[in-house]
C-alpha cells in the first residue's frame, strides 16, 4: 500500500518570527488558554506565586531569561494535569519608577520634585507604571508566555502591588508588627543615597558594592599639650572628618613611638614600615592601653561644631592591623561602627550633611558645599593648617545606590524599624523546610537570616506604601493604623477618607487621626514604605486574604475602583478568603535569580 503525503516545499528560509506570530494568532482564535483553563477547572492545585516584574521601562532580556523558565514550568505542569492561578505581577512603587521618571522629566534630586508638586510627580509614576505594565504584557505574550493577562471585560488580570488592596495588606502586617512590639524608630547611622535623599536597608546593600578609587587621607591629631607630638591617623572618606570626635587605639596592640624631622608620632608598631619613610627614627615601643584616654586636637577643630565636641582616645576591639596606621577616625554620624561605638561608652555625635548631602549651617566654611564637591577644599584646608600627612589615591570596594548608581555615605537618621530577633529562629526553621534548587540556595538563606539586622522599612521618598504609622507628638504615642476601616473610624474628617483617591502621597497626608491615648488630632508620618514590603506581601493580597482584626474583613479597595470586584467574580475558583489561601498557599514552586533570596524571598519568608 502506497501512502501519499503532500508537503509544501521548504525553501530552507525559515521565518521564524512569521511561524511564531501564525502560532499566536491560532491560540487567540480559538481560545486555547481559555479552553486548558476550563478543562483544569477541576483538577488538583498546583500553586505559583510570580515575582513581580517592575513595571518602569519595557521589558529586557534579563526579564525574558527568567520568565522563560516559568512558562515551561506552569506549561509542564498544565499537561501534568494540574489547575492554576496563572496570575502575572507587577511591582509599581518605590525608586524603581521614581528615579525613572525623575529622568524623563529631566530632575537631579528630591528639591526638583517637590518644586514639580507632589501630586503631579505621582500621578507621573503611575502613568508611567500603566503604560509599561501594558509593554510589557504584550512583549510576554509575543515571546508565548501564558498567563491570564486580561479579565474578560478587558482590564489587566495581572496583580498591581501600587493598587489599595495591596497597601491595605501592607498596613495589617505592620499593625500585627506593632502589636508584638517590634515596630520602632531607631535612631542610628544608615546607608543613604544624597541623590534619592533615602536610607538604604541592609538586604539592599550587600551587593551594591564595586572597586572605586577615592582619596584617601594620612592626617595628624596633636596630643594635648604635648607640642610637636601627634597621633597618625588615616582615612578614605575625608569629608567625614567634619564630625571626628574620637580616635580608637587597639588596646592589646604596641603602637611606636616615632621621631621624623622634628616632630613626634604615634602609630601601630606593625604598620610603621608600611606607612612611614626609611629616615623614621623608633624612639620606644609602647602599649595601646597607654595610649587610651588622651585628649587631642581634632583634624577639624576650626569649624564651628567642633568647639562643643569633647575629644579623647578610645578603645576598641575592631582596629585592623592590616592597614591604615592602628589609630582609626572615629565620626559615630557618618559611620554605623562609630555609631555603636558612641552609644557603648557615650562619645559626642556631630551630622554633617543633611539629606541631600549638603553641609549645615553648623559646618562653617563647608556650609552649603555638597559632599561630592569638597575633598580638594579639605584637603587644602590640612594642608594649610599643617594638619595633612599624605593624601593619595586608594582603590576600595565601595557601596552604591541600586537604583540610581550614586555613592552612598553612612548617615545618622531616625528610621522605622521592624525587630528580627524573635522571629529569627522561626524563618530559620521555616526556611530549612524549603527545597532549594540548587541547594547552595538555601545555605545563602540561611547565612542571611543568622546575620541579618532589623528591617530599616522608611523611606524618605513620595511614591510608594504609605507608612499607617501617626506618631503623637504631644503624649509620644504611636498609633499604627492597620486598615481604611479603622482610617476612616478614627479620622478626625471621615468623609475626607470616603473622598481620597487613593491611598497614596500627597492624597493621604491630609488625613489627621484621633490620637488613642490623648484624643489629640495627628499627622501621619511622611515616609514610605522599602518596596520589598509591597512584593512581600502578594501571597496574601492576590488571595485577598486578611484575618479578622479591626474591621478588616470583607473591604477591599482598589484604585482600579470597581475593578477590584471584578476580579473576585472573574476567579475560576469561587472560593472565600479562606477557602483561597488554604488552597493556593504555600506557593509549590517560586523562580527567581540568585539576588532575590535576599530580597523577595525573604521578604515573603519575614511578612508571612
Amino acid at each position: 500500500m502506497k501512502v501519499s503525503l503532500m508537503f509544501k516545499p521548504f525553501d530552507g528560509q525559515m521565518k521564524y518570527p512569521d511561524m511564531e506570530k501564525r502560532i499566536l494568532d491560532w491560540w487567540e482564535e480559538n481560545g486555547i488558554f481559555g479552553k486548558l483553563r476550563t478543562q483544569l477547572a477541576d483538577k488538583p492545585t498546583w500553586s505559583f506565586f510570580d515575582g513581580p516584574i517592575t513595571a518602569n521601562n519595557a521589558m529586557g532580556v534579563h526579564h525574558a531569561w527568567g520568565r522563560t523558565y516559568k512558562d515551561i514550568y506552569c506549561r509542564y505542569k498544565a499537561m501534568k494535569g494540574y489547575n492554576q492561578r496563572w496570575q502575572n505581577g507587577f511591582d509599581c512603587q518605590g525608586l524603581w519608577v521614581e528615579v525613572e521618571v525623575e529622568k524623563a522629566l529631566g530632575f537631579d534630586s528630591k528639591r526638583d520634585i517637590e518644586e514639580y508638586g507632589l501630586e503631579k510627580f505621582s500621578l507621573a509614576c503611575r502613568a508611567r507604571v500603566d503604560k509599561y505594565a501594558e509593554r510589557i504584557v504584550q512583549q510576554s505574550i509575543r515571546m508565548g508566555q501564558w498567563m491570564n493577562w486580561y479579565h474578560e471585560d478587558g482590564h489587566p488580570a495581572s496583580y498591581f502591588t501600587m493598587d489599595d488592596n495591596n497597601i491595605e495588606h501592607i498596613w495589617h502586617f505592620l499593625s500585627v508588627c506593632h502589636e508584638k512590639g517590634w515596630l520602632y524608630k531607631g535612631h542610628r547611622s544608615m546607608p543613604w543615597c544624597w541623590r534619592c535623599g533615602t536610607s538604604l536597608s541592609q538586604h539592599e546593600l550587600v551587593d551594591s558594592y564595586k572597586e572605586q578609587i577615592d582619596p584617601s587621607c594620612f592626617f595628624r591629631c596633636q596630643v594635648e599639650d604635648r607640642p610637636n607630638e601627634y597621633f597618625l591617623v588615616w582615612t578614605t572618606t575625608p569629608w567625614t572628618l567634619t564630625a571626628n570626635t574620637a580616635l580608637a587605639i587597639q588596646p592589646e596592640a604596641n603602637y611606636a613611638k616615632v621621631r621624623l624631622d622634628n616632630d613626634t608620632y604615634y602609630l601601630m608598631k606593625a604598620l610603621v614600615e608600611k606607612v612611614m619613610p626609611k629616615e623614621t627614627e623608633l624612639i620606644e615601643t609602647v602599649p595601646g592601653k597607654e595610649l587610651i584616654g588622651l585628649s587631642f586636637h581634632g583634624p577639624m577643630e576650626n569649624l564651628p561644631v567642633q568647639a562643643e565636641v569633647t575629644r579623647r582616645t578610645v578603645a576598641w576591639d575592631m582596629v585592623s592591623e592590616e592597614e591604615g596606621t592602628g589609630i582609626v577616625h572615629i565620626a559615630p554620624g557618618c559611620g554605623a561602627e562609630d555609631f555603636q561605638l558612641s552609644q557603648d561608652i557615650d562619645l559626642d555625635i556631630i551630622v554633617p550633611i543633611d539629606d541631600n548631602g549638603y553641609f549645615t549651617n553648623r559646618m562653617g566654611w563647608l556650609k552649603g558645599k555638597h559632599v561630592r564637591d569638597t575633598a580638594e577644599d579639605i584637603r587644602q584646608d590640612l594642608e594649610t593648617r599643617g594638619v595633612l600627612f599624605r593624601w593619595e589615591d586608594y582603590e576600595h570596594r565601595y557601596p552604591f545606590c541600586w537604583r540610581c548608581k550614586t555613592p552612598l555615605v553612612f548617615r545618622l537618621a531616625d528610621e522605622w524599624f521592624i525587630a528580627s530577633d524573635e522571629i529569627r529562629a522561626p524563618m530559620k526553621r521555616e526556611s530549612a523546610k524549603v527545597k532549594w534548587i540548587p541547594e547552595y540556595g538555601g545555605l545563602l538563606m540561611q547565612d542571611w537570616l543568622s546575620n541579618m539586622g532589623d528591617w530599616g522599612i522608611s523611606r524618605r521618598r513620595f511614591w510608594g506604601l504609605p507608612l499607617p504609622i501617626y506618631h503623637c507628638e504631644d503624649c509620644d504615642h504611636l498609633n499604627v493604623i492597620g486598615s481604611t476601616v479603622e482610617l476612616r473610624e478614627r479620622a478626625v474628617n471621615p468623609d475626607m477618607v470616603d473622598a481620597l483617591p487613593e491611598l497614596h502621597r500627597p492624597w493621604i497626608d491630609e488625613i489627621e487621626i484621633t490620637c488613642e491615648k490623648c484624643n489629640k488630632p495627628v499627622n501621619r508620618v511622611s515616609e514610605v514604605g522599602d518596596c520589598w514590603l509591597d512584593a512581600g506581601i502578594v501571597p496574601y493580597s492576590t488571595l485577598n486574604y486578611l484575618p479578622e482584626q479591626k474591621g478588616i474583613e470583607g473591604t477591599l479597595r482598589s484604585i482600579r475602583g470597581p475593578e477590584a470586584e471584578q476580579d473576585k467574580k472573574n476567579q475560576r475558583i469561587d472560593e472565600s478568603a479562606n477557602q483561597q489561601i488554604n488552597t493556593w498557599f504555600p506557593a509549590d514552586w517560586i523562580s527567581e535569580m540568585r539576588e532575590q533570596v535576599r530580597l523577595w524571598f525573604y521578604s515573603q519568608l519575614f511578612m508571612s
